[in-house]
């Protein structure tokens, strides 16, 4: 038993071998050479040279006379299905076609046609039919792959007029247009892709470059700012606690007097009374600015202010002594 399984609208077909014959009781076929008719389906039995669907919802016996005088026999399937058909048209290039898919609902209404025809391939029909429009093979000849769009364009309006002007007409069922896509050929879709994905990590590379130069300019600042604005950065960003920041600034200062009185018992005895200043105001000064939360050096602001230190006259021969506590006796 040779057997035809196309899917739609003929679901299978094939020829059958003749009834048995019972002794007195006539011809009856046996039911195991039919096909099972599931939900939806129609059987349709070929009877001398014509063609007969049980329409009824009920099981066979066998000994109707149309199945037993069957020579053989389709399975149609009687639900409406969309039928998608798929049609080259080349491009301007002879490296790429544009693929165009129409999407037609289908529906069976005479069953002993379609089967008649042995339609087993709706999605082929419907190919030819299409094919038979020179002007829509021609639509893309004027285009590049890259005109995608455009041609989406002159397809889909074709394709319309064309069906309206031209029904598609398969004896024994219903067509019609449902959807006209013609989908990104792969190339063109890869290529996109890649232009794509190299413009985006483009546009981030100038991004961090732009947020890493205005970081760079903001550090600078900060370090022109000196080594409180440094200590200020590193706080706000929680690398440096704040009590860590405290002791430093407290030794810092400590550091710094410590090195301003080692300075001054260097000097050479009466070597203050050769310095173009006033000694006395220098001492003044420097022992204002070693007392514990100092911030200003008043001496030296107001050596700005009037441009700069006049020399007074001194008593003493000798310059004041001071001591490590920063007093002057």
């Amino acid at each position: 038993m040779s057997m035809n399984r196309a899917g739609y609208p003929v679901v299978v077909e094939y020829p059958l071998p003749p009834a048995r014959r019972r002794l007195l009781l006539g011809s009856r076929r046996d039911l195991t050479e039919l096909p099972p008719q599931e939900p939806g389906t129609v059987l349709v039995f070929e009877v001398n040279g014509r063609y007969e669907a049980f329409r009824e919802r009920r099981h066979l016996t066998g000994s109707e006379d149309a199945v037993v005088s069957a020579v053989s026999i389709s399975v149609i399937d009687m639900r409406e299905r969309l039928t998608t058909t798929r049609l080259a048209i080349p491009s301007n290039s002879p490296a790429d076609d544009f693929f165009v898919e129409a999407v037609f609902s289908a529906k069976v209404i005479r069953p002993e046609s379609v089967a008649a025809a042995g339609l087993t391939d709706l999605s082929g029909t419907l190919h030819g039919y299409l094919s038979q429009d020179q002007e829509l093979l021609a639509l893309g000849l004027q285009c590049g792959v890259e005109e995608i769009n455009e041609v989406r364009s002159l397809v889909r309006r074709r394709i319309m007029a064309y069906c309206k002007v031209v029904p598609p007409q398969v004896d024994g069922m219903d067509l019609s247009l449902c959807e006209v896509r013609v989908p990104t050929p792969t190339p063109l879709r890869e290529h996109s892709t890649v232009v794509r994905d190299e413009r985006w990590n483009q546009d981030v590379a100038e991004l961090r470059q732009a947020f890493e130069q205005r970081d760079i300019e903001r550090i600078h600042e900060i370090l022109q700012g000196g080594p409180s604005m440094v200590t200020a950065l590193g706080i706000s960003r929680r690398e440096i606690h704040t009590s860590d920041a405290v002791r430093d600034s407290y030794e810092s200062e400590d550091r710094r007097r410590k090195h301003m009185l080692d300075l001054l018992r260097t000097l050479p005895v009466g070597h203050l009374d050769s310095l173009p200043i006033d000694a006395m105001q220098f001492v003044t000064a420097l022992s204002a600015s070693l007392r514990p939360g100092a911030t200003e050096d008043p001496a030296l602001e107001q050596e700005k202010q009037q441009g700069s230190l006049s020399r007074a006259p001194r008593d003493a021969d000798q310059p004041p002594i001071v001591d490590e506590d920063g007093h002057v006796d």
